[in-house]
């Protein structure tokens, strides 16, 4: 069954990640559009990576129904795809949707090759890019960093041999 849901949710997504709304109840911040949620009880609805979304719900689906409810997601203060027992993460080519886990503190896609953009500008909670965080990620093109940055740390971005646009707040010292 989890399966299935897995399937409709991805079906979900590749049909209407192209739509976008100003979803305001993150806490606001940011003036980009936030993917639109085709199951609003479900952050993950709005993913268009696959591998980003299958990792939300092995690790953020608490209570096991095949759904990320906003309540869960707001539970969640660290993505660590870098993390190497997750060996799927090389695949992840976008975070669409992490822009609904509005207390993440900590984000890590050390050697995630495949990512090619990243838009943390709703991540608010999120005041250090910590060292390798983006570490070889050779892929990544373009990255969006919340105003709430303050500090970037060592090799960040070394080996991001593709990055050619990166937006840094003001806040960085």
């Amino acid at each position: 069954m989890k399966k299935l849901l897995f399937i409709v949710a991805a079906m979900f997504a590749a049909v209407s990640f192209s739509s976008c709304d100003k979803d305001d109840d993150n806490g606001g911040g940011s003036d980009f559009a936030r993917p639109a949620l085709p199951d609003p009880n479900d952050v993950c609805s709005c993913m268009d990576d696959l591998v980003f979304m299958q990792y939300c719900y092995e690790n953020f689906d608490v209570n096991k129904d095949g759904k990320v409810s906003k309540t869960e997601a707001n539970a969640v203060t660290k993505i660590d795809l870098g993390d190497n027992d997750y060996q799927d993460a090389y695949d992840v080519k976008t975070l669409t949707g992490i822009c609904y886990f509005p207390n993440l503190e900590i984000i890590n896609c050390y050697r995630c090759r495949r990512l090619t953009s990243v838009d943390l500008s709703h991540n608010l909670k999120i005041t250090v890019i910590q060292s390798e965080t983006f570490y070889y990620c050779s892929d990544l093109k373009s990255i969006i960093l919340p105003n709430s940055v303050t500090r970037i740390g060592k090799s960040a971005f070394y080996g991001c041999s593709s990055l050619t646009n990166i937006t840094i707040p003001n806040s960085v010292t």
